[in-house]
């Protein structure tokens, strides 16, 4: 299976894209609770994409998967790069949920960006070329 995913930028790829996440863990022998971390972060980004980007009907979404040691902390990390061709967004600029307030006074939305951020353990946004690209990191376990 390859390291890159191309997908529309629809719903009905959150199954495929689900499959892609799964097996390529498994291959990279992931931990299944690591695994689950993984997928809701990368559907929260899709889900709020479909819902949210300016798209026309052939808009795609690429999805990068790799196993890369970081230099600064010699960590083994799962890193998946996410590229968009929608209008410019930075998920990391979004202002984050109020989660301290009573939840029948808490504003809709958010919180799924609030995930991507807090669930990963490095998120980096850059925009080049007409391109959304998002960079996240996921630690894991020592071998």
């Amino acid at each position: 299976m390859s390291d890159i995913l191309n997908l529309p930028a629809s719903l009905e790829s959150l199954i495929p894209l689900h499959k892609f996440i799964s097996c390529k863990a498994e291959n990279d022998k992931i931990p299944a609770m690591q695994v689950k971390r993984i997928e809701l972060v990368i559907e929260e980004l899709i889900v709020n994409l479909v819902e949210h980007a300016d798209l026309s009907k052939n808009s795609n979404v690429s999805i990068k998967w790799s196993i890369e040691t970081d230099a600064r902390t010699n960590k083994r990390q799962c890193v998946l790069h996410i590229h968009d061709w929608s209008h410019e967004f930075n998920p990391l600029t979004a202002p984050p949920p109020d989660i301290s307030a009573d939840i029948d006074r808490r504003a809709i939305g958010g919180l799924g960006l609030h995930f991507v951020r807090t669930m990963s353990d490095a998120c980096v946004y850059n925009r080049y070329n007409n391109t959304n690209i998002l960079r996240l990191a996921f630690n894991l376990p020592c071998e």
